[in-house]
């Protein structure tokens, strides 16, 4: 099976990128059908009355076949039972407290063993299984693509105080005085670079899930051998946007005996334990109260108008039946199992701030700035000619970084990094006796004044 076309930066086949699949697809199912027929006609049928069958007659697992025989789900008693319909041996002596928040028993999980080895999925179970992503092979006559940079902007001294004003309006406590009266001594202007790797990684992880089977197709082993997991075709909506997909893998599908009702399509009811009646919550199950008589001022014995004095009530999950829809089957006595696909598109990103002020770095990530490069390949070069050489190294840095260690976690599709230029300005000034500095930053004039000098308004009345 060969991958989509190339697509926004894939290399075509021949050219490099991922090599397609050895072996010219998937080998042709063995003559003669696949499985051999049922022997017996398929499922026995269910067991008339309630309770779990013996377990001589337990069955986690119903013999695969395909087209499978879809049984009758089974169906809650309508209204209310007078006698309970759950039989089993696990039924307790005596009515128990009634718990209403209760929750049934899914019991062990089943043993995947028992499904017999798909072909390339071996090592498959109830919890996620990565298999090695496909080596990635370089394309031919792939060159390093020249570098490009734009230039930034300045600011004037109205910019800057006109920044400070709207600065201290959005803190309610701040004094405007110095803002409007401040003078400005010195703007030195500087740019901060805020460099940004992007990596877009696909991982494929499977196993074994179920659901209630309801008579739909069963893709089985029987159509085939499954293809393996890299062999699958998923393409994302878009690059650099994290995205999730699940697949149902062909032919890896079958139908099992629910292995928590044991095909039945009934448990037990976790609330009454099977017997269809709790004790009375309000009287528990004394089937009277004690009430206070103000005007004689005495105690005295009544009947609880809850139970009418039984002590007991039929429980309300149930409705008195003692047994409950499956969670597991929902009913429906069997469960069609399959290996899910788990396709994982996710964008990882690792960026690195230079600035040389001693405003702080983190600042700069969120600042408006314009981008005086981008590049977007399917492995992109690091910056090597670029006039800051603190940006040269920590391009370097993380783009080996990226290279090392998302390689090994997934498939590579595309890596873009991109450079920005933010401006930022720090400001001399002086009001009254004080001297200090703030910082202008980003193309929306953002303002990092720490020593600003009046930060507390004190004629300020909180509410």
């Amino acid at each position: 099976m060969s991958y989509p076309p190339p697509q926004a930066g894939y290399p075509p086949n021949q050219q490099g990128g991922y090599p397609p699949p050895q072996g010219g697809g998937y080998p042709p199912p063995q003559q003669g059908g696949g499985y051999p027929p049922p022997q017996g006609g398929g499922y026995p049928p269910p067991q008339q009355g309630g309770g779990y069958p013996p377990p001589q007659q337990q069955a986690n697992f119903a013999p695969n076949q395909p087209g499978a025989v879809q049984h009758q789900p089974w169906q809650p008693n309508s209204g209310e039972s007078a006698q309970p319909g759950y039989t089993g041996d696990d039924v307790p002596d005596s009515d128990p407290e009634d718990n209403e928040n209760a929750s049934d028993d899914h019991g062990p999980d089943p043993d995947i063993s028992k499904f017999g080895g798909l072909q390339g999925y071996e090592q498959v179970g109830l919890n996620d299984w990565v298999p090695p992503p496909p080596q990635y092979v370089p394309p031919e006559n792939y060159t390093k693509p020249p570098e490009q940079y734009a230039q930034g902007a300045g600011l004037t001294e109205q910019e800057a105080r006109d920044a400070m004003i709207q600065f201290v309006a959005e803190h309610c406590c701040y004094g405007k005085k110095p803002a409007e009266e401040h003078i400005i001594r010195a703007i030195k202007p500087s740019t901060a670079f805020h460099y940004t790797m992007e990596s877009y990684l696909e991982s494929r992880s499977t196993k074994w899930v179920h659901e209630p089977y309801r008579g739909q197709n069963i893709d089985g082993p029987h159509n085939g051998y499954p293809p393996g997991p890299w062999d699958i075709v998923c393409a994302a909506s878009e690059f650099f946007h994290d995205e999730v997909r699940l697949i149902e893998v062909p032919h890896t599908a079958k139908v099992q005996s629910c292995h928590s009702c044991y095909g039945r399509g009934f448990k037990r009811c976790p609330r009454c334990c099977g017997r269809g009646r709790v004790r009375c919550s309000s009287c528990h199950g004394s089937g009277h109260k004690m009430r206070y008589d103000h005007q004689t001022k005495r105690h005295h014995r009544e009947t609880c108008h809850w139970c009418h004095g039984s002590g007991r009530r039929r429980c309300v999950r149930c409705g008195g039946d003692g047994r409950v829809t499956c969670g597991v089957c929902r009913g429906c006595r069997d469960l069609k199992w399959y290996i899910q696909l788990t396709v994982n598109f996710k964008n990882m990103v690792s960026d690195h701030v230079t600035e040389r002020t001693d405003m702080p770095d983190e600042l700069i990530k969120d600042a408006g700035g314009m981008v005086i490069f981008q590049q977007t390949l399917i492995r992109v070069w690091p910056i090597t000619h670029f006039t800051d050489q603190d940006v040269n190294a920590n391009s370097q840095s993380l783009v080996q970084y990226h290279n090392s260690t998302y390689e090994r976690a997934g498939r590579i599709l595309q890596q873009r990094h991109t450079l920005r230029n933010v401006p930022v300005f720090e400001i001399d000034y002086s009001w009254q006796e004080v001297n200090t500095r703030y910082w202008v930053y980003g193309n929306e004039h953002r303002v990092h004044a720490p020593d600003y000098p009046h930060q507390c308004c004190w004629g300020c009345v909180i509410l």
